[in-house]
């Protein structure tokens, strides 16, 4: 008879807190994923002002693998302002960069500010590599797909 009242007694006992946890994580965790937490990430570029043929044009080394992000955009960050490039040329060499990675020389003929239109003249900005949301990054880097 004591072992019955002793099963009783743990059938009847609840759980108090331990479900209610559980609920506040799952809803924290449902609600980090499920807003859209949007995040960039950039390339920096080094970029040299050349003069070609009375006209001023960027020039950088680029990666074959960044390659596709400055096709897909039309913008420099450069001094927190926005300046947009008209045309692309790129080169049908290829070189190898510092970490042996190929790649191309890129000419941009941008909409910069005069006071920056100087033969020779570096500066570094920065183009948008991706725009998506903190899942996708999540999600990729588990794959393991994303280089940072």
């Amino acid at each position: 008879m004591n072992n019955s009242i002793e099963t009783e007694l743990i059938l009847s006992s609840k759980l108090p807190l331990k479900k209610g946890y559980i609920v506040i994580i799952l809803i924290l965790i449902i609600t980090f994923f499920a807003l859209p937490y949007k995040y960039k990430t950039f390339i920096n570029l080094n970029l040299t002002v050349k003069e070609v043929e009375d006209e001023y044009m960027l020039t950088t080394y680029i990666k074959n693998k960044d390659l596709k992000y400055l096709i897909r955009n039309n913008k420099l960050i450069f001094n927190n302002k926005e300046y947009y490039y008209k045309d692309i040329i790129i080169s049908e060499e290829n070189y190898v960069d510092k970490d042996n990675d190929i790649a191309k020389l890129v000419y941009l003929k941008t909409d910069l500010e005069s006071i920056y239109l100087i033969d020779n003249y570096m500066l570094t900005a920065k183009i948008e590599k991706e725009n998506k949301m903190l899942i996708n990054y999540l999600l990729s880097y588990i794959k393991g797909e994303y280089n940072a």
